[in-house]
């Protein structure tokens, strides 16, 4: 009976080690279809002069959203936050006491269509050597408002 049981143990232990060594070799395996971080997060700009030049390629009112990954402002990949319309009020409004009216006419009318706008923030700096940050509303398919701002050196 003893004998028996140390033989159950025994294999138990054996299922167990080949079921864990094939777990690991199954995750190991699927690492390759995850995205890259580096990848994923990279910058389609070498430096803040070109981000530059490919912000100044968007005109409110003209640019569509379609054309914006064309400029290298893709929403679907690289650093980018998606913001609602309440988001946007609390980037375009801080509680400094700045009213609405004061806002642009294009955030405004933004804020107002609430589920029709959509804020992007464009993160396409290259780390320690330089920085940017592109906010993008789009209106009906259209970006309506733009603003630039970072640090051509780091």
């Amino acid at each position: 009976m003893i004998r028996l049981d140390a033989h159950r143990r025994l294999l138990s232990l054996l299922c167990f080690l080949l079921l864990a060594c094939g777990s690991l070799v199954v995750l190991a395996g699927c690492g390759g279809l995850l995205p890259d971080q580096k990848a994923a997060g990279a910058s389609p700009f070498e430096s803040h002069d070109q981000a530059a030049e490919a912000f100044d390629r968007i005109v409110p009112g003209m640019t569509h959203a379609e054309d914006l990954a064309n400029l290298g402002f893709d929403a679907h990949t690289g650093t980018v936050d998606v913001l609602s319309y309440l988001n946007i009020e609390k980037r375009f409004l801080p509680a400094t006491g700045m009213r609405r009216e004061h806002l642009n006419p294009a955030v405004q009318a933004c804020i107002r269509a609430q589920a029709y706008c959509t804020g992007y923030v464009f993160h396409p700096g290259r780390g320690e050597r330089w920085s940017a940050d592109v906010i993008l509303l789009v209106m009906n398919g259209r970006v309506v408002h733009k603003v630039f701002s970072g640090n051509p050196r780091t």
